[in-house]
């Protein structure tokens, strides 16, 4: 079930942070990332088999052939299938050919997808620790039903690594293995995740879709004028509200920011 909300935790620890900060919450503008600048040496890096008859194999060929090079016809394609069979740094079934096709699904992750981590969860302690400069930071609070975040689907969280098989799987089952799939160690983020094959780069979004920032429990009142000040510039409303700890347990209330003033 889709969230009401999703939301994007941010450091304020260096001039850097602020700044992209700033670009979200102003310029309407959010980075999608490339996935080899993440935190988790897992994380899109998928495990490969290659374990299919050979039949297979050759039918796998001809859909690339024809997807990378749709001008060919059948017989040129039959040619070129019959080329890479032919080297052994092609061919799937050497070692030689299996490892360039682990390169090549590296070197797309690298330069031609982008990826935008958010979270379901607005009150995780871990979350403000891990991302949000030990509470210091912010929390943006986006609309879900947003047109940028219709394509966003949960990570699922697995204790073993789905293998992928590029002769068996669809393109789709791909992508989730390699985008969409994480070790139980991060279960606690909640992730939902928004890909795009464009590459990454930074990705407009209508003012509406951003609805609040949610300062942190130790965050300074200079990060406070700083959420205000970008919030008077906004054409579109956005609710102001912080986090404060529990006085008894070991959770965060997520309040007004001014009621949190009025308290303190």
């Amino acid at each position: 079930m889709h969230p009401e909300y999703l939301y994007k935790y941010r450091p304020f620890a260096s001039e850097c942070d602020i700044e992209f900060t700033r670009q979200i919450v102003c310029d309407n503008t959010i980075y999608f990332a490339p996935p080899c600048t993440f935190n988790d040496p897992f994380d899109s890096r998928p495990a490969f088999t290659f374990d299919a008859p050979f039949d297979e194999m050759k039918a796998y060929y001809r859909r690339m052939c024809s997807k990378q090079m749709p001008q060919l016809t059948e017989r040129a394609c039959e040619e070129e299938l019959e080329k890479i069979l032919a080297d052994p740094a092609t061919d799937l079934r050497t070692p030689q050919g299996q490892q360039r096709i682990q390169q090549l699904h590296s070197r797309i992750l690298a330069e031609e997808v982008g990826v935008l981590c958010l979270s379901s969860e607005r009150d995780h302690i871990l979350m403000w620790s891990h991302y949000a400069d030990c509470h210091k930071g912010i929390c943006l609070r986006f609309d879900a039903r947003a047109a940028f975040l219709r394509e966003a689907r949960p990570i699922g969280y697995e204790q073993r690594r789905e293998l992928i098989n590029p002769f068996r799987d669809r393109d789709e089952d791909m992508a989730a293995k390699t985008f969409l799939m994480k070790s139980r160690h991060w279960l606690y983020e909640g992730e939902w995740r928004a890909v795009r094959y464009e590459g990454p780069g930074p990705v407009e979004f209508a003012p509406e879709a951003l609805t609040g920032i949610v300062l942190g429990a130790n965050a300074s009142k200079e990060a406070e004028e700083r959420a205000r000040e970008w919030a008077s510039r906004r054409r579109a409303p956005l609710e102001l509200l912080r986090a404060y700890p529990d006085q008894q347990d070991f959770r965060l209330h997520i309040r007004p920011l001014d009621h949190w003033n009025c308290e303190n």
